[in-house]
C-alpha cells in the first residue's frame, strides 16, 4: 500500500473505484486477509493504514457494507480489507 503511487489514501480509493461488484469474492478475499493476518501474528506487528477518501468514495463503502449486512462478521474494516486484498493481489499474481 506504501508504494502505490497515491500512497495509502490513493490505494483506498483505486480499490474501492476499481470494486467490480463481486459481493461473494469481496467476503472471500475479507476471510482470506483476516486469516492471513492471524496466521502472520507472531511474527508480523500490527500496522494502522491511515488515509483520507473522498466522500463519494465513503458513500461506496458504506453501499457495499450495507449489502453485506446479512453476512455475519462483515464490518467496515472487514470490507476495506477485502478490497485492498482484491485489489492489491491483482498484481503480485501471475
Amino acid at each position: 500500500m506504501q508504494k502505490h503511487p497515491g500512497s495509502i489514501s490513493g490505494c483506498y480509493e483505486d480499490a474501492v473505484n476499481g470494486f467490480d461488484g463481486n459481493l461473494p469474492a469481496l467476503v472471500e478475499a475479507a476471510v482470506l486477509f483476516v486469516k492471513q493476518r492471524k496466521l502472520r501474528a507472531s511474527t508480523d506487528p500490527i500496522r494502522t493504514a491511515n488515509g483520507r477518501v473522498y466522500l463519494v468514495t465513503l458513500e461506496r463503502i458504506q453501499e457495499i457494507e450495507k449489502a453485506l449486512a446479512s453476512v455475519r462478521g462483515m464490518s467496515r474494516a472487514k470490507v476495506l480489507a477485502g478490497l485492498l486484498h482484491l485489489f492489491l493481489t491483482q498484481f503480485t499474481e501471475p
